[in-house]
């Protein structure tokens, strides 16, 4: 019976999960409706960017205050009242006529999504045996990225099938629904760990994750490497292969998806990936590294339109090379002591999400100092230079990433479990 009931706790978590991965990406495929629609066409990637950055500068700053909560009072409390927050941020953003608003409903969602990721973490460590943590990690990113894949080609059709505002009215209420659910339903912790408290101050914690110098360097590592990764997929690729072959939103945006497939079916097999290196940090630095040969491809060589479908195989595997990125919250996970589990990670996780605002903001500032041309009144063209510029950035960026992860420890506590 306790073995069943675990499985329910987790799988309680995995919808609004699902939706606030939703929400990285769910930007890009919409992003000329949604300019158009508040009439601001002359800085298009610059105000796209803008509106991207506000989820994220949210989320990441809402990190640790949420880790800290997942570890003081539980994920129940804090992931209804999140979800439902998300869901509501979500309506208001479908309906918001100006940009006021809108960065507004962003800032909700952002909020809202902010207590799921970790929370999940938590149940994992409360209810799942530790030798579990890498397999279910896997599986959790893997439901993640799902929704962030969805956000990309499927969005694009359902925002062409029933309209934009209709289809973001749907991913609000389902949070709320769900919000409802966890609250009756979930269970922090199993019966046998009720009598645990965390009895540390929010202070005491925070000195706790600072004073671990490897939380630093993991922090950097992830941050570095996601916020390359999700201003690839999340923002400029899909208008990189509109303005420059000539894709429509749904071809582009199916062809972004590839990435984050392979990124989801990675994900899955992060565990063998430890398995065959034996120490998760060596696994993590070996596909990172052939992450980079994808990056520098990408940034470097222009696929002729006769060749495109090269893109389709290429991004497949450039995803499934960078799922490796999330063996780093295992690094996390083992080099701290498991009552500030959700603390650790939630330090890690900011470096990510602040990394990601601050790219996609400076991309659109580099891709609109390029504007080729407006077509009519619906379209900004940016040339191909623009966009080797901010490719060969965030390559660099990602480089960066390997560099710091060969600075942290490895998994001491892993191995012997």
């Amino acid at each position: 019976m306790q073995k069943n009931k675990k499985w329910l706790m987790w799988i309680l978590l995995l919808p609004t999960y699902f939706i606030s991965f939703f929400h990285r990406t769910a930007l890009s495929p919409i992003g000329n409706l949604l300019m158009n629609q508040f009439n601001v066409l002359d800085k298009t990637a610059t105000i796209l960017g803008i509106m991207t950055s506000v989820y994220f500068f949210t989320y990441g700053f809402m990190q640790f205050p949420s880790g800290y909560l997942a570890d003081k009072i539980g994920p129940r409390k804090i992931v209804s009242i999140g979800s439902i927050v998300m869901g509501l941020g979500t309506i208001l953003f479908a309906y918001s006529k100006n940009l006021h608003f809108a960065y507004f409903g962003r800032f909700i969602i952002g909020f809202g999504a902010s207590f799921n990721f970790l929370s999940l973490l938590r149940i994992q460590s409360n209810w799942f045996k530790e030798k579990e943590f890498p397999f279910l990690t896997g599986i959790t990113i893997f439901i993640g990225n799902s929704g962030a894949l969805f956000g990309l080609g499927p969005f694009a059709y359902l925002t062409d099938l029933i309209g934009l505002n209709q289809s973001l009215i749907i991913f609000g209420i389902i949070p709320v629904i769900f919000g409802i659910l966890i609250y009756i339903f979930l269970k922090d912790k199993p019966e046998y760990l009720l009598h645990e408290k965390y009895t540390d101050s929010f202070i005491d914690t925070f000195k706790k994750v600072l004073k671990e110098k490897n939380n630093y360097l993991s922090m950097l590592a992830f941050g570095l490497s996601n916020g390359a990764y999700l201003t690839f997929v999340g923002f400029c690729n899909i208008p990189f292969l509109m303005h420059i072959y000539g894709l429509s939103k749904i071809e582009a945006s199916v062809m972004t998806t590839f990435v984050t497939l392979g990124a989801v079916i990675g994900c899955l097999f992060n565990w063998l990936k430890v398995k065959l290196f034996r120490v998760p940090k060596h696994a993590g630095i070996f596909f990172l590294s052939i992450a980079l040969f994808f990056w520098l491809f990408i940034a470097l060589i222009k696929i002729p339109e006769k060749l495109l479908w090269i893109y389709y195989i290429l991004y497949f595997l450039f995803g499934i090379a960078l799922s490796a990125l999330n063996l780093i919250f295992t690094n996390v996970r083992f080099n701290n002591k498991k009552e500030i589990t959700a603390s650790a990670l939630a330090f890690t996780n900011f470096g990510g999400f602040i990394s990601i605002a601050v790219l996609q903001f400076i991309g659109g500032f580099i891709l609109d100092l390029f504007i080729d041309q407006k077509m009519g009144t619906e379209h900004i063209i940016y040339p191909y230079e623009a966009y080797k510029v901010l490719f060969i950035i965030l390559t660099i960026i990602h480089f960066f990433s390997i560099i710091t992860y060969a600075f942290t420890k490895k998994e001491a506590l892993f191995e012997r479990k």
